[in-house]
C-alpha cells in the first residue's frame, strides 16, 4: 500500500491569507484588488510572507474585514464599479 502524507509543522494565528492565484505580480510587487464602501475597485500593494501549499500569507497592505476580488481581478482597472456577487 502506497500512502500520501503531509505532517503539520508549524500552525499560524491571527494571520490574513488568501490562494496565491489572487495575486497580482508586478516584478518583486504583489496586489489585489480590494473593494470599498461604495463598490469601487482598488488595486492595493501588499506585502506576502510565506507561502503554504496554494495559500500565501499577507504581512501588509490589507485589514481584516476587507474585500478582496478573488474573480474577475485580471481585467480590472482602478476605480472602476463593481458588483459584488455572493
Amino acid at each position: 500500500m502506497v500512502v500520501d502524507a503531509k505532517i503539520l509543522a508549524k500552525t499560524y494565528n491571527n494571520v490574513l491569507y488568501t490562494s496565491y492565484n489572487n495575486l497580482i505580480q508586478e516584478y518583486d510587487n504583489f496586489y489585489l484588488f480590494t473593494i470599498d464602501s461604495n463598490n469601487i475597485a482598488h488595486r492595493t500593494k501588499i506585502k506576502i510572507g510565506r507561502k503554504i501549499n496554494e495559500a500565501v500569507i499577507i504581512e501588509s497592505g490589507i485589514n481584516p474585514g476587507d474585500i478582496i476580488v478573488t474573480e474577475g481581478f485580471e481585467n480590472l482597472e482602478e476605480g472602476t464599479k463593481v458588483i459584488i456577487r455572493k
